[in-house]
């Protein structure tokens, strides 16, 4: 885990090489040893280079970690890596824009983060759902309407 959050791609893909026989039979990339996976931390530091080659070993880019509080499309939107997002989203399994199970939705953190609207409209272009409420019943709406950047997102709707 600690090479796919420094972002050591030679020895990730040496590690994926070593156990390409066990996740063969089966093991899963996804293991969480208390700290999110791998392809959780990748994309929390940003490692766009590492998400891929986890994302190519089947990772699973809709688990959710940190007992429901966040994902890796969660991860890559908090730390502003726009690669890691688009990634996620066009694994072969795909990352759900609206990420259910997760503390508050993928469009209501951007807008709270202060209106990261590349990243807003990726997620509305890919899906994302403005107008139905997060686990915590927050709504991106509301948000666009209470923030300085409101004109902005809502353009893109």
């Amino acid at each position: 885990m600690a090479s796919a959050e420094s972002g050591d791609v030679p020895t990730v893909k040496y590690f994926l090489i070593m156990v390409a026989i066990s996740l063969s039979k089966g093991v899963p990339v996804d293991i969480d040893c208390g700290f999110g996976t791998p392809l959780f931390n990748a994309a929390n530091n940003g490692k766009d280079k590492t998400l891929k080659i986890l994302l190519d070993c089947q990772a699973d880019p809709n688990v959710i970690v940190n007992n429901g509080s966040c994902s890796p499309l969660m991860s890559a939107l908090d730390c502003c890596s726009l690669k890691c997002m688009k990634l996620l989203i066009k694994a072969s399994t795909g990352a759900d824009v609206n990420v259910k199970g997760t503390i508050i939705a993928p469009l209501v953190f951007s807008t709270l983060q202060g209106g990261y609207t590349n990243f807003i409209k990726i997620l509305l272009e890919t899906g994302a759902i403005p107008n139905i409420p997060d686990d915590v019943s927050l709504l991106f709406l509301e948000f666009c309407y209470s923030s300085d950047y409101f004109t902005n997102k809502l353009r893109l709707l």
